[in-house]
């Protein structure tokens, strides 16, 4: 394993963490998971089958907006610009920035922007070890660790993907039960604890990137 790997790998606990904590926040204040697009289609198809078109046109603007994250993500990728090792502090920052602005400005509408933010993070461009990192796709965590135990099982492999997998799934749901405390506590504060999440790993991330710089500041 390489020592890039061994640094990124904080890094990509802390966004998984952020995951899980956004995907409550939206249970909490929307009664939608942002990230879960299995369960929202099929409730999508719910709600244009049983008359609720609201909630079918809600879910729907989410996907598509969960879409846009993951495709802005990648247009910039391949145009061979930021990765998560290279500028990706700098989307972290301006996301926690403009958080704050669009919930004073819509605080109604947060929903989708947390959604789009989703479809960002989830879209990233970074790998550990050979494994393409999801930050928001715990069934496909789950279904990898499966198929990666039987491998290991039959010696087909030494089995060290399963243990990352496994953490991204106990990192996701430890964000999950942090939003949930949080929320009982204090639901308006959701949102503010959100935004110090994305400025305090975007200013994690600068520094693992930049630790001579950092330090001399």
């Amino acid at each position: 394993m390489s020592a890039k790997h061994n640094m990124q790998k904080p890094m990509i606990l802390a966004l998984t963490f952020l995951s899980g904590f956004v995907n409550v926040m939206g249970i909490m204040l929307f009664e939608i998971p942002v990230s879960h697009f299995t369960g929202n289609i099929t409730q999508i198809s719910m709600g244009i089958l049983g008359g609720d078109a609201s909630r079918a046109i809600q879910l729907g603007l989410c996907f598509l907006l969960f879409f846009l994250g993951s495709f802005v993500t990648g247009y910039i990728h391949y145009c061979n610009r930021p990765r998560l090792k290279n500028h990706y502090e700098y989307v972290l920052v301006a996301q926690a920035l403009f958080l704050i602005l669009y919930q004073m400005a819509f605080s109604s509408q947060l929903l989708f922007l947390i959604a789009f933010y989703m479809g960002i993070q989830n879209g990233v461009f970074v790998f550990y070890d050979d494994i393409r990192v999801r930050f928001t796709h715990m069934t496909g965590y789950l279904t990898e660790a499966a198929l990666d135990t039987a491998a290991f099982l039959n010696g087909k492999h030494t089995g060290k993907r399963i243990w990352f997998y496994l953490s991204s799934i106990l990192t996701f749901l430890v964000g999950c039960i942090a939003a949930v405390i949080v929320g009982l506590y204090r639901k308006n504060i959701l949102v503010m604890t959100t935004f110090m999440l994305y400025l305090s790993i975007g200013t994690l991330l600068y520094m693992e990137k930049n630790p001579v710089e950092a330090e001399n500041k």
